[in-house]
């Protein structure tokens, strides 16, 4: 599925006689936008954050409850003037593709705020048959996106990766004293999902069990391209200077060099990512989205953000170990399907809810958030390669024909069947002379067979 974007602006927030107030706006839609002054004010209900939000970190919230509090979010998100522009991006829409909100909300306060909740009943739904139908989050047609307002450029385009496969570090650790976790679990579902991606040497995929801190040193110590946690993560909190506002620090927890664990702020676990070409950062541990409402950087995944990590999943709430393997599951394999990471989100949420057992009240599906500062959801897009033109060849060459040439690997040399694109020995990247079927050498100028010049 493509998405286009409809980015929404929050602004101008302010406590005013116990309420809070701020302004929304469409800044970019495939319907048009609003200029700074048709931003519409609107106020946000004292009950959802004292009351709602509250039972929904608890998980002491009913169905009709997160109906109550999706609805008052989007009634604040959504007044008239920004669903009017909503309504149109849909009617422009193609049949395979979806619309991207990207929520730009430049208050701490208001970052805070669980908007993955929005509920929009579709039309003609009676009062009292309100259901989960109308949580945009779990509507494949629609994302929901934490885009971080920062002063850096944004990430238009991402350069193709390299060459050789696609690297994936996964990092398990569950210290004493911690709640079980199937870790086992997730990393079968992760080698399942990404099985025939291995097989055909476009990814290499590494395990780091009861990871330390020196653990992730190594497993950091060449660069890579997705990265994740599986684990236990915290929110240490106390109470802030504003009456009802918290102020805290979010920490993943690894297993400890001397004592039994150790606490890896988001802070320092961003200094560690910084310049390793990650494209991906999937945090599955409990609270490592959730941030405080005064400071945007204590929250590890907007962090990560900072040091330009393009694309970043973390959880803002507690989340149950069975959902989390689950969305774990559903997010690679649409990964690996090709499909842009918007849709591997989708599918995760909906993995949550289409648990054997889950009642309604569950609201695990919506504890994932996805930050991004891309333009694009293609994070892994390959370098553009010749392709084969068997009507050029002649009938000398047979496509599945091995043994014609090797891989240009001199530590490797491995035979290569014709249209093969990466070494499945090695994982060298192999381009192929469209002329007369010879792989390219490296630097990649001439076919030293025909002579062909090329670019790789």
């Amino acid at each position: 599925m493509r998405y286009r974007n409809l980015d929404i602006e929050a602004v101008e927030h302010r406590i005013e006689n116990g309420c809070e107030r701020f302004k929304v706006r469409v800044t970019s839609s495939p319907a048009g936008d609003q200029r700074p002054s048709d931003a519409e004010p609107v106020v946000l209900p004292t009950e959802l954050r004292h009351r709602r939000a509250r039972l929904l970190a608890r998980r002491d919230i009913t169905l009709a409850e997160m109906i109550a509090l999706g609805e008052e979010l989007a009634t604040a998100l959504l007044p008239a003037s920004v669903r009017s522009l909503l309504d149109r991006s849909l009617e422009r829409l193609g049949d395979d593709e979806g619309l991207r909100i990207r929520l730009k909300l430049d208050t701490y306060a208001l970052a805070d705020l669980p908007w993955e909740y929005l509920y929009v009943a579709p039309p003609n739904t009676p009062t009292g048959q309100k259901g989960i139908m109308g949580f945009l989050a779990l509507n494949r047609q629609f994302s929901l996106v934490r885009y971080e307002v920062l002063e850096q450029s944004r990430i238009d385009v991402l350069e193709p990766i390299g060459p050789g496969p696609l690297r994936l570090v996964v990092v398990l650790a569950r210290p004493p004293g911690y709640a079980e976790l199937n870790l086992g679990a997730e990393e079968d579902n992760i080698q399942s999902a990404l099985s025939k991606l291995r097989e055909k040497g476009l990814c290499s995929l590494e395990f780091y069990r009861d990871a330390t801190i020196v653990t992730l040193e190594e497993a950091l110590g060449s660069s890579a391209h997705i990265l994740h946690f599986s684990g236990h993560g915290k929110f240490e909190s106390d109470m802030g200077v504003a009456y009802g506002s918290l102020t805290g620090a979010g920490s993943l927890i690894l297993h400890g060099e001397i004592d039994a664990e150790y606490s890896l702020r988001g802070d320092r676990l961003a200094n560690n990512l910084r310049k390793r070409g990650l494209r991906l950062v999937v945090l599955g541990a409990c609270d490592s989205a959730r941030r405080d409402q005064v400071n945007a950087w204590t929250g590890i995944a907007p962090t990560l953000t900072l040091v330009g990590i393009p694309a970043v999943v973390g959880m803002q709430y507690s989340i149950r170990d069975p959902n989390a393997i689950a969305f774990s599951r559903a997010f690679y394999r649409t990964l690996a399907e090709g499909e842009p990471i918007d849709t591997a989100v989708s599918n995760g949420r909906l993995a949550i809810m289409n648990r054997e057992n889950q009642n309604d009240d569950e609201r695990d599906w919506g504890v994932p958030v996805l930050y991004m500062r891309t333009e694009d959801a293609v994070l892994f897009r390959r370098a553009q390669r010749f392709q084969l033109h068997p009507g050029l060849l002649g009938p000398a060459f047979n496509l599945m024909q091995p043994g014609n040439q090797r891989c240009h690997n001199l530590a490797c040399r491995l035979p290569i069947e014709r249209g093969t694109l990466h070494c499945p020995n090695c994982g060298s990247e192999l381009l192929w002379c469209g002329n007369c079927g010879s792989i390219l050498r490296p630097p990649f100028r001439f076919c030293t067979r025909c002579g062909l010049q090329a670019e790789p």
